[in-house]
């Protein structure tokens, strides 16, 4: 019985860490450096924050954007509109993954008019996230 009671109590103490890992203040870095920063998650689950391109060869590099987004439970999706007051990059890109094992696991989609063509781009791939 103290064992399983032990066992419940470490699974407790886990579910409450991964909980506590995505919230407001937070920083997280995937696999190209860039940097998504949580600011606030309404109780709704309404995610705000920004987000900073670090990744060679894509425009908008080391410009910071506003991020909005949904947090539900470990299930998380966010978008970032490539436009500032300092540049516009005529391109929008959404992620949508999930946390576990402390780390945020995303599949994201580029969309963007492509500059030699006129026509609409789009692009996907991976990343994972891990706490700064």
């Amino acid at each position: 019985m103290r064992i399983m009671g032990g066992v419940i109590a470490a699974l407790m103490l886990v579910s409450s860490a991964e909980a506590q890992s995505i919230s407001a203040g937070s920083t997280w870095v995937n696999d190209g450096g860039s940097e998504l920063t949580i600011v606030s998650i309404s109780n709704e689950g309404e995610l705000t924050g920004t987000y900073v391109n670090k990744v060679t060869g894509f425009d908008c590099q080391n410009e910071t954007m506003a991020v909005k987004g949904w947090l539900d439970g470990n299930l998380l999706s966010f978008t970032v509109r490539w436009k500032n007051a300092n540049k516009d990059c005529a391109s929008i890109t959404s992620w949508t993954g999930y946390f576990a094992a402390g780390k945020i696991f995303t599949d994201w989609d580029l969309v963007y008019t492509a500059a030699n063509t006129g026509l609409p781009t789009h692009l996907k791939e991976s990343n994972v996230f891990r706490p700064k």
